[in-house]
């Protein structure tokens, strides 16, 4: 038994005023058609309505237990990162070192780029000591995945 919020991975009402669940977006970045990733081993796609209906919403090197779930539909992913023109951005959650190996996965696994120093946190319902959401512009890279 606990009281440790962290360790029941709950979150209580932040404010009366906003919704259960809210994100705030960095301004500095345009999201209108792009492409958001939704990237690395925690949850990230609660934060799916914060984006503009414009954006294409999807997911790349997810949990391993899971990647096998997607391996059919990997292949259309790509074609929408590669065959188009859409600024990328992964929004992955950075805990414990975890944004760090999400952003190596990123490069070796598709071939996207990541300078962390463009990464900007964003703000959420769930944000607690140690856990934030973060959300990285990615570029891509020489030669396309297999």
């Amino acid at each position: 038994m606990t009281t440790q919020i962290g360790a029941l991975r709950r979150t209580p009402w932040q404010t009366g005023w906003q919704p259960y669940v809210h994100t705030d977006l960095p301004t500095e970045f345009d999201f209108e058609n792009s492409i958001v990733l939704f990237s690395g081993d925690y949850p990230v796609a609660f934060n799916a309505p914060a984006f503009p209906k414009s954006t294409t919403l999807s997911h790349a090197v997810v949990q391993p237990w899971s990647a096998v779930a997607l391996d059919n539909y990997r292949p259309l992913i790509r074609q929408v990162i590669w065959e188009g023109d859409k600024k990328i951005f992964a929004l992955i959650t950075d805990t414990q070192g975890h944004l760090d190996k999400a952003l190596d996965r990123l490069r070796e696994k598709e071939h996207l780029l990541a300078n962390k120093k463009a990464c900007r946190d964003i703000s959420t319902s769930f944000d607690t000591k140690g856990i934030k959401w973060v959300v990285c512009p990615l570029t891509r890279g020489e030669t396309r995945p297999h």
